[in-house]
């Protein structure tokens, strides 16, 4: 549905990508951070990779896409961003 929706595409067009800052878009840490809130959702983030280790990202979140790359600081880099944006709009 996420996919469907264009929801990675609108937040990546709106929200400035600081690709020094992390390896994948704020679109797609939102993406995972959804899927993410379907399987725990009182655990830290800094468990997000230990999460995804033994999911299929290849088909959840693309090609070449590791449980690494949502480690936390990517994560709070990427609600940090969308917060600078205003998630009100």
């Amino acid at each position: 549905m996420i996919d469907e929706l264009g929801l990675l595409g609108l937040i990546d067009t709106v929200i400035k990508q600081d690709h020094g800052q992390r390896l994948v878009s704020v679109g797609l840490c939102v993406k995972a951070l959804i899927l993410y809130g379907l399987g725990f959702t009182n655990l830290a983030l800094y468990l997000m990779p230990h999460f995804f280790k033994d999911k299929p990202l290849e088909y959840l979140l693309g090609k070449g896409i590791g449980a690494g790359h949502f480690n936390d600081d990517a994560l709070g880099r990427a609600l940090d961003a969308i917060y600078a944006y205003g998630p009100v709009k």
